[in-house]
């Protein structure tokens, strides 16, 4: 039963009880309408009896003292006969004449009436024994109609509709009593549903430590307590670089284990007051005293670093730290985060992988920060001139009348001077720009394009790189309108993406490569022999070339087992069916190595640099004649 269900359960018992309190409140007036409806007209009917026979009695009485008159007596008897004869033949008085024998009572007093009818049409003297002896028959049925008036009140009539009311309630409790029982039971069902799901908003399922987000508003309120007690908040960060590919080669359930391990250790060694999170898929934070951090925090990560490498012997992949320091180098929370957040990047460069976060961090931090709000300004206008494009030739080897085209990112900033593209990117990717600076890339590669003439377009390839950001499930699609109104086809069009990026979610990749393969797009690995892993994989991915890196290239003449691991990769991608790109080609040596391996492309120094527009239409110039046929 799951935790909606149970909400619906106890709707319709809250429903139901309610049902049952309105059909109670029902049942509880109509019994009360027939109670007092009963009691109505019977008090009506027997007090209007008894009381028309005592006046009569009286009216005798008097009479035979000589004080009242034989016309009274008279009228005192009809009126006596008209009451009973009514009480026995009345319809609305059929319940009442029925209970305690009451018809066989009234009759027999009206049998008395109407035998002495003659002492009354022919009055008798006062003093006539005939009426005397009739009055001491009279009185004598007295104590009989007035018993009959206590009984209708105090006797099983009375008492049936209360004996019914009382069922009722009986029935009704017990009914209520189940339906409660049955609601504090859901209720506390969904207490304690609702408590798990607390928790699970707060807590990591995997390793049950807190997570990201109830960690920051932990912090948020331990930061705001050090600086009102004056004391200081030392924040760790830890994570495994290329956890990814613990989850790829050896399962997730190793992944798994391996985090819970992981976190049962940290649990262990610190002290129960110590905040530890799982604040991302391999990262794990922890808010340390002073001694922890200097003492304690040293000896767990060699720890920690060993365990890691039971699940990884080649030592491909490393546990990093970064820390970062309250007030001392931060002014809030979110700062302390962000600069522990920096300085395990940057461990993640470090020999030790361990770095605390410094001045020079801090001024890095602020500069790349202006730099980010710097290039959101120039993604906003197209005819900006301090970002723009290069394009470094591919040359074909086979085929002199085509050349591709490597699109560069290039920032000549105003206060910063050249900003690498590497650089580039990763500001775009971290302020959430990854998207808009794609699109600013292939609208600028249009607009450069277009000043082309068409016989030179034709022999083009254009190759682009993919960040992280656009390569998702609507690449297809964007890309499509990305090239609306373009001046090269899908075609032309090479789309580069590193197997750091490929292997991410590599079923998910694979359908984006398919989809954009079918559009007729070509898909390129770049940097290729830089990962590990890319051998396990190559054969599965849907990629139309081969770029080595040029660390393989580069004074290749030079070194024998470059040049066999060289020849290898180049035969790997070949018996795939693959085109190979030599990147970083600079010399003459290095060229006739490669084209002597069959590398069907060549990108480097050795043709040319990368070219800006106008040093691109002078090189295409050159390179292609207008009366050349392709």
């Amino acid at each position: 039963m799951n935790f909606y269900s149970k909400f619906i359960i106890l709707g319709v018992l809250i429903i139901g009880m309610a049902g049952g309190m309105v059909s109670t409140l029902f049942s509880f007036q109509k019994v009360s309408q027939d109670i007092t409806a009963h009691t109505n007209l019977s008090a009506w009917s027997l007090a209007q009896l008894e009381l028309e026979y005592q006046k009569f009695c009286s009216e005798l009485q008097l009479y035979r003292a000589g004080q009242s008159s034989s016309e009274k007596l008279s009228l005192a008897y009809d009126v006596v006969w008209n009451r009973m004869d009514v009480f026995l033949h009345g319809s609305e008085n059929e319940a009442v004449r029925k209970a305690f024998g009451a018809e066989v009572l009234v009759q027999n007093v009206l049998k008395s009436i109407q035998a002495h009818e003659a002492l009354i049409d022919l009055p008798a003297k006062p003093d006539s024994p005939q009426l005397a002896e009739w009055e001491k028959q009279l009185l004598l049925y007295e104590p009989a109609i007035r018993q009959l008036m206590i009984q209708n009140f105090t006797g099983p009539g009375v008492t049936h509709g209360i004996d019914n009311i009382a069922v009722t309630i009986k029935q009704i409790s017990w009914v209520l009593s189940v339906v409660s029982l049955i609601s504090l039971l859901m209720s506390y069902l969904l207490f304690r549903e609702s408590r798990k799901h607390w928790y699970l908003s707060l807590h990591d399922p995997l390793t049950k430590l807190i997570n990201r987000a109830y960690f920051q508003q932990l912090l948020k309120e331990r930061c705001h307590q050090a600086r009102i007690n004056k004391y200081s908040v030392n924040l760790c960060l830890i994570d495994i670089t290329r956890f990814h590919e613990i989850n790829n080669l050896f399962g997730y359930q190793s992944g798994d284990e391996l985090l819970q391990q992981i976190s049962e250790k940290l649990r262990k060694t610190f002290s129960s007051q110590t905040l530890i999170a799982r604040t991302g898929g391999s990262e794990f934070a922890l808010l340390l005293t002073d001694d922890e951090i200097y003492h304690l925090l040293p000896l767990t990560l060699q720890q920690l670093k060993t365990e890691v490498k039971r699940y990884d012997p080649a030592n491909r992949i490393h546990l990093c730290c970064g820390i970062s320091f309250f007030p001392e180098q931060s002014s809030s929370s979110i700062e302390l985060f962000q600069f522990a957040d920096l300085a395990l990047s940057a461990a993640k460069k470090n020999p030790t992988h361990l770095q605390y976060f410094n001045s020079v961090m801090l001024s890095d931090f602020q500069r790349r920060r202006e730099l980010a709000t710097h290039l959101n300004v120039e993604l906003t206008n197209p005819d900006t001139t301090s970002l723009y494009l290069c394009y470094q030739p591919i040359h074909l080897l086979d085929n002199k009348d085509k050349l591709g085209l490597e699109v560069l990112l290039r920032w000549n900033h105003s206060l910063f001077g050249y900003i690498a593209p590497p650089e580039i990117i990763e500001i775009a990717e971290e302020h959430g720009m990854g998207n808009a600076l794609g699109d600013w890339i292939f609208q600028r590669i249009k607009s450069d394009l277009s000043k082309l003439p068409f016989w030179q377009l034709e022999r083009l390839s254009v190759a682009v790189n993919l960040s992280n950001s656009l390569f998702n499930l609507d690449l297809p699609d964007r890309i499509q309108q990305l090239m609306a109104h373009s001046p090269i086809v899908y075609e032309q069009l090479v789309l580069e993406l590193t197997e750091t990026i490929a292997l991410n979610d590599f079923s998910v990749s694979q359908q984006i490569l398919k989809s954009l393969r079918q559009m007729g797009i070509r898909i390129a690995l770049d940097d290729f022999g830089t990962g590990f892993s890319s051998l396990a994989y190559l054969k599965d991915l849907s990629v139309d070339k081969l770029k080595i890196d040029k660390s393989f290239i580069q004074q290749v003449h030079l070194d024998s087992r470059q040049l066999s691991l060289l020849k290898h990769i180049t035969e790997l991608a070949h018996d795939l069916d693959l085109t190979v790109v030599a990147e970083g080609v600079e010399s003459s040596a290095e060229l006739e190595i490669v084209t002597a391996m069959g590398i069907e492309e060549i990108q480097g120094y050795h043709y040319a640099r990368p070219l800006e527009l106008p040093s691109l239409i002078n090189y295409l110039s050159r390179s292609f004649k207008q009366e050349t046929s392709v």
